[in-house]
């Protein structure tokens, strides 16, 4: 399915006033059209191919989205920024995550896509990615210190400090999202016991309620029953939001953030989050000077695909500059 519909973007003397943003998840991939200037042109939007009875071609499915973007435009874009869910490796352009995307989806997908389109592509990480749109376009605009916080298949954090993503050595993601905020609290994958994705991620909401023999097929239901009163529910889901409290202070803590914000479809209670996460910020005692706005990110679904083609759009200018 997709959504939108595409506006020529730039003049016609101008042949890359545009870039295409891609926002590689758990569940679903968009990819949108967006100009120089941050408007928004035509998005699509599909389920992760997870088909495992023919080997799939390796990064197709961006491969024909990227496709029918441009030959859309009749224009080839400025650049391809691809943010995905990590663990990813943006100098090498490595996808490497087995925990939640399919065997075609790993690998070199710089190489996969510019040897079918004669365009740069850049990769980073999801919720650096998410960060950064917010960043350029959404709630995130004007802040020093912004934490971005994605709750969904799993837990992304990303940081953007006076405008550039905070990054480790040799450019790794800090995984935010498992920090440990539970010493007793359940296991999770990456091997620790505890960790925020371990309590609040959708699939840890899911796998606490089949646990107490509730059987709940999204984290939809899982909060719908909470709020209906299911005792066991409201427990998970109480823990869920305690986990998030306690690494947005956390977060803050660590990088002094003037703003804090939520986006994912697994909050469940966008509201209440924001409003027990800005409540116990106002009465913490390591907020910068001015204290921390927490809010939801602005720019929903589509804040990687800005984020993806903000990456891009740097990423040219820092060629041009060089």
């Amino acid at each position: 399915g997709s959504l939108g519909c595409f506006r020529h973007l730039g003049n016609d003397a101008a042949m890359s006033e545009w870039m295409i943003g891609i926002d590689l998840g758990g569940t679903n991939v968009r990819a949108a059209a967006v100009a120089h200037d941050g408007t928004l042109g035509r998005v699509l939007i599909e389920p992760i191919d997870r088909r495992d009875e023919e080997p799939l071609e390796p990064f197709g499915q961006l491969v024909r989205l990227v496709g029918a973007l441009i030959a859309e435009a009749h224009d080839l874009p400025s650049g391809i920024g691809i943010g995905s869910t990590g663990p990813v490796h943006p100098g090498e352009g490595v996808i490497d995550n087995p925990f939640t995307l399919p065997p075609n989806l790993q690998g070199n997908v710089r190489d996969a896509i510019e040897s079918a389109f004669p365009v740069p592509v850049v990769l980073e990480n999801d919720a650096n990615a998410a960060a950064l749109g917010e960043y350029w376009r959404g709630a995130g605009r004007g802040a020093e210190a912004l934490v971005c916080m994605t709750v969904g298949t799993g837990i992304g954090v990303g940081v953007v400090l006076r405008g550039v993503v905070h990054r480790g050595p040799r450019g790794v993601h800090p995984e935010a999202g498992h920090q440990i905020v539970d010493l007793g609290g359940p296991p999770c994958y990456c091997g620790a016991h505890g960790c925020v994705e371990s309590l609040a991620a959708g699939p840890a909401l899911i796998e606490a309620a089949r646990a107490r023999d509730v059987i709940c097929d999204s984290p939809a239901e899982v909060f719908e029953r909470s709020f209906a009163g299911d005792a066991a529910c409201r427990e998970i889901t109480s823990a869920a939001r305690e986990a998030i409290t306690a690494a947005s202070l956390n977060l803050v803590a660590t990088h002094a953030a003037d703003v804090v914000l939520f986006s994912g479809g697994a909050l469940g209670d966008p509201a209440g989050v924001i409003a027990g996460v800005q409540a116990a910020l106002d009465g913490f005692e390591f907020t910068p000077p001015g204290g921390t706005r927490v809010s939801l990110a602005e720019l929903s679904d589509l804040a990687g695909c800005y984020g993806a083609a903000y990456v891009a759009l740097a990423a040219g200018a820092s060629r041009v500059a060089s």
